[in-house]
């Protein structure tokens, strides 16, 4: 059964895909950048996360369908 999201909940959804596809993009070219181990690791962390939400969210507008109210 798939889950029924509204125009503007499918709107906002590929708007924070954006986002965190952009936000992924700036942190791997910030980790070319950074040299001291620490900064590496967190920096690696948090692109882990990143790729994971954007799995998630991709897999939300697959899985659901968009009603639109007259």
């Amino acid at each position: 059964m798939s889950s029924m999201l509204s125009l503007f909940e499918a709107v906002e959804i590929r708007e924070l895909l954006s986002f965190k596809k952009s936000a992924l993009t700036k942190t791997k070219l910030f980790l070319e950048s950074v040299k001291e181990h620490y900064h590496t690791e967190v920096l690696e962390e948090d692109i882990e996360l990143s790729i994971q939400e954007i799995e998630d969210l991709k897999n939300i507008l697959i899985g659901s369908s968009v009603e639109i109210q007259k």
